[in-house]
């Protein structure tokens, strides 16, 4: 298996590797976060978050790769609805903590996920709509 020189670690046949997050993560596109979160942090967070942290964020993940899937049944896609709705109440209260002078805090992002079902509702999967191919022009 051939490896990147620059990494080292991972076998190119595994995939894609993404840059070190502490040194890059400001020039991260869409396709290395979504790495990321989705395979790194399962296995990084764990060691350096405390454990109601790191639960609520894999609660988030799940309702991810859920989102990912080519087909979501409509419990799947009740259970995206519940843990973004969970994911956004833990980050208000965490984060925003309900306090003027946090508002920064509560980025537009944010809100947009509490419609994320909905929208594959309507229009199907994450796939069917995606185009991080403008993320680069």
């Amino acid at each position: 298996m051939k490896k990147t020189a620059e990494h080292g670690h991972i076998p190119t046949n595994y995939g894609y590797n993404i840059r070190p997050i502490t040194e890059h993560s400001h020039e991260y596109k869409s396709e290395e976060w979504k790495l990321w979160l989705l395979r790194y942090f399962p296995i990084y967070g764990k060691r350096r978050l405390p454990a109601d942290i790191y639960e609520e964020i894999m609660s988030l993940v799940r309702a991810i790769c859920i989102c990912d899937l080519y087909e979501i049944t409509p419990d799947q896609l009740e259970e995206v609805r519940g843990r973004l709705i969970r994911f956004i109440d833990f980050y208000e209260r965490t984060f925003y903590q309900f306090r003027e002078d946090r508002l920064p805090a509560c980025k537009p992002t944010f809100h947009t996920i509490a419609h994320v079902h909905e929208f594959i509702a309507k229009i199907g999967p994450a796939f069917v709509s995606a185009c991080w191919c403008m993320e680069r022009v």
